[in-house]
């Protein structure tokens, strides 16, 4: 029978090992500001990342901040990437929905909206450095109520990888089954929030979208 310290230390115990992955996972994410007389065409975006300490597959994501003054409900990015270790390059197109289809912002926040967008998942050479670039491609010429654009970077698991073997656990009462399903729910919350750019609490707790 497992003590009341130890039903309160593996829930911590859980949600910290979930935390430090997500920590170790993302190699870089960093942000851009865009001026607040607006966003140019002609106005590139420039993010230097450091080398790629370990060989893996990368996944790449593109992060988006706006206000209400935005006036379309969508956004066409270009993105061009070289890997300044192999002179290799790359240009995807990235089109960002904003707003549903019955007007409601699809972002997180209420006088600004955050997103967070996949971009490509693709192999890295350790020692790599990138030098990433984001320009916009409306026929706008200067797009207002961007404020920041972003770049993040996360490892993926390797596919080799296999997970050690579960130890059983001594049988709980249904009370502190319970306990131990609500840390489990949150530590799958938490991670795809770290994995997919979404909210990590509980639906009762996250703000109301406007």
């Amino acid at each position: 029978m497992l003590s009341k310290a130890a039903i309160v230390f593996f829930p911590l115990l859980l949600l910290t090992l979930m935390l430090t992955a997500c920590d170790h996972a993302t190699v870089y994410h960093h942000y851009e500001h865009t001026p607040e007389t607006g966003w140019e065409k002609n106005d590139t975006l420039t993010f230097d990342i450091p080398p790629i300490a370990q060989s893996g597959t990368y996944r790449q994501e593109v992060g988006l901040r706006i206000t209400a003054s935005y006036p379309f409900m969508g956004l066409h990015l270009i993105i061009e990437q070289t890997n300044l270790q192999t002179h290799e390059q790359r240009s995807d197109t990235l089109s960002c929905s904003l707003v549903s289809e019955q007007g409601t912002p699809m972002g997180h926040g209420v006088s600004q909206y955050q997103y967070l967008f996949p971009l490509n998942t693709q192999h890295i050479p350790a020692g790599s450095p990138l030098r990433i670039t984001v320009r916009h491609d409306m026929k706008r010429e200067i797009l207002p109520g961007i404020t920041d654009i972003g770049i993040r970077l996360s490892r993926q698991p390797s596919s080799r990888h296999h997970p050690p073997h579960a130890h059983r656990l001594p049988s709980l009462s249904p009370s502190r089954n319970l306990h131990m399903a609500a840390a489990r729910h949150m530590a799958q919350a938490l991670h795809r929030a770290c994995h997919h750019g979404g909210s990590w609490a509980p639906a009762a707790f996250r703000h109301p979208q406007p």
